[in-house]
């Protein structure tokens, strides 16, 4: 099959899938008011891909069948392999301003790194290994988008993990196993083709929590849950919501059966420790990408909108932009560094720098919300008072708003657009769910820094310190 078109994608996701949105049934995901807009989003990504001007850029011949497919499922044997991933996602990452952090290539990258530990799979189960080597080729051939979910639902610590419904395996058949409970923050969990579970290490995980698998959405059994919509009914001057409302979900597994070939791991608590450790650097590479590009659009906000009001020889404007390109080109360099300091996998791809990747993403979210807040102060009272579409759509309130707000200001018309993109991004309730995406994006900020912390390879810095001190190894 290869690439799929725009109409294609959305004929899948009409399946008599079981979506809830505020408390009501949805009957089609692609025609809902609330979810429409971001299921056109991705039918218009899919779409690219039959753009001759973006083939190269977004496709690439399958190894098995020789159609061209997305390029998100390339195994990277070489550093041009590793750039033109990335041009890839800078490319789909820059058409929404960095705000949609599940398109399907995300997905893809966990996917490719599933594959790229499918040995270490097998040394639980040979058949797991075959298993994901056949869901690669299916996704890829088949154009597939994921969801996913790492979260449990937040629960009162105090109380017993194993008296909670979380999900877990709660039935072994010979032709495959049943699952059962819940997860939490399923992003674009409606507008999938398929869920893919994974499960992270953490305290208390119980054996029968370690399980992955993939079902499609219309599974007998699953249901998936939507919180509130930010969509604004009928406001055009919210481009983002209005597009790129990707969604998050909690997902009910009411005793879901998982044919045996679609489970690749379950109960081996001794190999997954660090399994995806192993998996996650794929995704944190795409993550950092894309929050460079976030990164781009807000310093260009803040450089226009300066350039507009005639004040960017001013001083503290001008720190408060280089603190903005700082932060823009540090992640370029991190990106720059775990590409250049690839390693490759014992499966032979080549992967950037985890330690790299992971400190580009730690110094991304840590900096994120000041960025925000220098966007605030640098738009100013424009980012709130800016007049809308709206208000130059009625003749009386046009009048006005160029008499007293335009006049002579040829630019000023393009600022309140600017100021209206900056208000999406910094204060209004889409701009807030991004920046709490961002904080708890595959795993809190805590346990980011936690891990690196555990896995740094600090043995030559302690070497060079006792040197300096003049303690002799030698002595052991």
């Amino acid at each position: 099959m290869g690439i799929r078109t725009g109409e294609e994608y959305l004929k899948g996701v009409r399946d008599g899938r079981s979506v809830w949105l505020d408390g009501e049934l949805v009957d089609d995901v692609t025609a809902h008011p609330a979810l429409a807009g971001c299921a056109q989003t991705l039918a218009d990504v899919y779409d690219l891909q039959h753009d001759p001007t973006f083939g190269d850029l977004l496709t690439m011949q399958s190894p098995s069948s020789g159609d061209q497919v997305s390029l998100s499922y390339i195994l990277p044997q070489s550093l041009e392999d590793l750039r033109r991933r990335r041009t890839m996602i800078e490319f789909l990452a820059r058409r929404s301003g960095g705000t949609l952090g599940r398109l399907p290539e995300y997905m893809a990258s966990i996917i490719v790194g599933l594959y790229d530990v499918r040995a270490t799979l097998a040394e639980v189960e040979p058949a797991y290994a075959d298993n994901i080597a056949a869901y690669m080729e299916f996704c890829r051939e088949n154009d597939v988008a994921l969801t996913h979910s790492f979260a449990d639902a937040p629960k009162d610590m105090r109380i017993p993990r194993e008296r909670f419904e979380n999900l877990r395996l709660t039935e072994h058949r010979s032709d495959g196993i049943v699952v059962h409970g819940v997860k939490s923050v399923a992003t674009l969990a409606p507008f999938a083709d398929e869920y893919v579970a994974l499960a992270p290490n953490r305290p208390g995980l119980a054996d029968d929590e370690i399980v992955y698998f993939a079902v499609p959405m219309d599974t007998p059994g699953l249901r998936v849950f939507c919180r509130p919509s930010l969509v604004p009914p009928a406001v055009p001057d919210r481009r983002l919501a209005a597009a790129f409302d990707e969604m998050d979900c909690w997902v009910v597994f009411d005793n879901v059966f998982v044919p045996a070939e679609r489970v690749f791991y379950r109960q081996a608590t001794h190999v997954h420790l660090g399994l995806l450790g192993q998996i996650l650097p794929w995704a944190f590479y795409h993550i950092l990408i894309r929050m460079t590009c976030k990164a781009e659009v807000l310093a260009g906000i803040c450089a226009q909108v300066t350039e507009y009001l005639g004040k960017d020889n001013q001083q503290h404007l001008q720190l408060q932009l280089c603190e903005m390109y700082g932060y823009v080109e540090t992640l370029r360099a991190f990106l720059t560094a775990a590409e250049e300091q690839h390693l490759r996998t014992p499966d032979g791809n080549l992967i950037p720098n985890p330690t790299q990747v992971t400190l580009g993403r730690i110094h991304a979210v840590e900096h994120h919300p000041r960025i925000l807040q220098i966007v605030r102060e640098m738009c100013g009272s424009g980012i709130l008072m800016a007049p809308g579409t709206a208000d130059l759509a009625n003749a009386s309130v046009e009048d006005d708003v160029m008499r007293y707000l335009v006049g002579p200001d040829e630019n000023a018309l393009d600022r309140f657009r600017l100021l209206k993109l900056a208000w999406e991004y910094g204060c209004d309730s889409f701009g807030s769910r991004q920046l709490l995406f961002e904080m708890h994006n595959a795993g809190s900020h805590l346990t980011t820094r936690q891990r690196l912390g555990m896995s740094y390879d600090a043995d030559p810095l302690k070497a060079l310190a006792r040197q300096l001190a003049g303690i002799d190894d030698t002595n052991g």
